[in-house]
């Protein structure tokens, strides 16, 4: 527990005093850019009554500039309504934080009632930063079923200061990503404990969480494999599983109710908007899944994930010893594999901003390998110094790309090689 409290610990220094992001303006605040794509619908559907136009957007644009030129719903064709960009997955998570922010500022007379105003970015900053702690909490009760409890305070302290968890938990916690993490957190808990005590409004509770990820981004609907094969380590369990889903056949109709109960709210907003039940609305953005940008992910020097996340490089390389001995280790390494693949296939290979932030939601996967790496180097008295020194310099680095990336003085990403290596530690 005392590791926790000292990830807690860092996270809150991180997140309200030294960058609490509902202080900053414009492109910094915490509603801006991707946030304030997925925050829109709230606004658009509870203070402003407009969910086809979005008129309120000028306006908004003008006085807060949430992005350079603001423009969350975006006309589909020349005859049809307005629609956002992003799903509506995430405000729906946002919806608790927006209804109490709302009420203060309604009450206060402070503030306008706007939507984007102070109370609304502090309460949406606390609000998604309470489900970052949340999930970091359920991370803990997830390894401790596999690792000891010296071995998880490690691992969480290591992936909280070494690595860009740290700056998504904390700071750009708004993010569709942190908030997956602590949803697949959940997902695989509430796994676990239901192979435990097998119940029908369990199963119905982990559908309708899977068709909830996925209502926040299609491609994490990977996650449905967690509650069909979590625990499976061979054919004979296998084999086992599939028994147990037959005997338990009459649950499955109701948990594909729960799976596309939030989704379908999608399809109906595209249905009164556009008056058509499907819009994809990326537009030119799409995925290459012949040629994955694999290289340009993880180690170009623009946002790479591991050229900003190095300590990373743990998580792959302890996959030999956790495919060797751990356990739930088919599911874990299946979806480490696939979600990698989707990420890379993705074109935008930066997706929008820093050391590979698409990763954040799968740290609940890499955290085995890195776990079950450090349980072994606990073990082998010759290599505890070289891991100590590693540990070091990962903090250190992260510290610094941390620092920068919002507050310092010397460029920290969109390098190219040779600004990277010119730059890479410098303070100013």
């Amino acid at each position: 527990m005392l590791g926790l409290l000292a990830c807690y610990g860092l996270m809150i220094y991180a997140g309200f005093f030294f960058y609490p992001k509902w202080t900053k303006g414009g492109s910094e605040a915490t509603i801006s850019w991707d946030v304030s794509g997925y925050y829109t619908y709230l606004p658009a559907a509870f203070i402003y009554k407009d969910l086809r136009e979005c008129k309120f957007q000028t306006e908004i644009g003008e006085k807060y500039s949430p992005t350079p030129n603001f423009e969350s719903a975006r006309r589909y064709n020349e005859t049809s309504g307005r629609i956002m960009q992003y799903n509506c997955g995430l405000a729906i998570a946002m919806l608790p934080p927006f209804i109490v922010s709302h009420s203060f500022a309604s009450l206060s007379k402070l503030y306008p009632t706007d939507g984007f105003s102070l109370p609304y970015q502090i309460g949406l900053g606390i609000g998604m930063f309470c489900y970052a702690l949340f999930g970091l909490y359920l991370l803990r009760k997830i390894l401790l079923n596999y690792f000891s409890d010296k071995v998880v305070a490690i691992t969480l302290l290591f992936l909280i200061t070494s690595s860009a968890l740290l700056n998504y938990l904390a700071i750009d916690q708004a993010q569709a990503n942190c908030f997956l993490f602590t949803l697949y957190c959940l997902i695989i808990y509430l796994t676990i404990e239901f192979y435990k005590s097998p119940k029908k409004w369990l199963a119905f509770i982990l559908a309708l969480l899977c068709g909830f990820a996925t209502l926040i981004r299609p491609t994490d609907i990977i996650c449905i494999f967690i509650p069909l094969f979590w625990g499976v380590n061979n054919f004979y369990e296998l084999k086992q599983r599939f028994n147990f889903w037959f005997v338990k056949r009459n649950w499955i109709f109701l948990s594909v109710i729960g799976f596309v109960t939030l989704p379908s709210f999608q399809f109906f907003y595209w249905k009164y908007v556009l008056n058509e039940w499907y819009a994809y609305s990326y537009r030119d953005q799409g995925f290459s899944w012949l040629r994955p940008h694999v290289y340009q992910f993880f180690l170009s020097f623009k946002s790479g994930f591991l050229a900003y996340s190095p300590s990373m490089i743990l998580a792959y390389v302890g996959l030999w010893r956790f495919i060797k001995n751990g356990r739930s280790r088919l599911i874990i390494l299946f979806l480490i594999i696939i979600s990698h693949y989707i990420t890379t296939a993705w074109d935008v290979i930066d997706y929008g901003w820093y050391s590979g932030r698409a990763m954040i939601q799968y740290f609940p996967f890499l955290a085995f390998p890195v776990a079950s790496l450090i349980e072994y180097i606990s073990l082998k008295r010759s290599t505890k110094f070289v891991f100590a020194i590693y540990c070091l310099l990962a903090i250190y680095f992260n510290i610094w790309w941390t620092y920068h990336i919002h507050a310092g003085n010397t460029p920290s990403m969109n390098l190219t090689n040779v600004q990277y290596w010119s730059n890479i530690g410098r303070w100013r």
